[in-house]
């Protein structure tokens, strides 16, 4: 569970990165607490899988590019 969560944490990091999002930013397009976002980054916790979904819609990818392998950001599409 806990490279689960670094995965997701990473990944989502990245993402955040690549669009030059804060995880301020983040918390006010989806609804939640910065201190929630912030658990998420620090790979403490998951959101549930319909913020996940929601996520996937604002960077434009797939569910398993969160949550199943590491986000090269050079292969990200915009």
């Amino acid at each position: 569970m806990k490279e689960e969560l670094e995965l997701f944490a990473k990944n989502l990091n990245t993402y955040l990165d690549y669009y030059g999002l804060t995880q301020a930013d983040l918390a006010d397009r989806l609804g939640y607490s910065p201190a929630a976002v912030s658990h998420w980054c620090k790979g403490l916790k998951f959101p549930r899988l319909g913020t996940i979904d929601r996520m996937t819609e604002l960077f434009k990818c797939r569910r398993s590019d969160l949550l199943e392998r590491e986000v090269d950001p050079t292969t990200i599409e915009t």
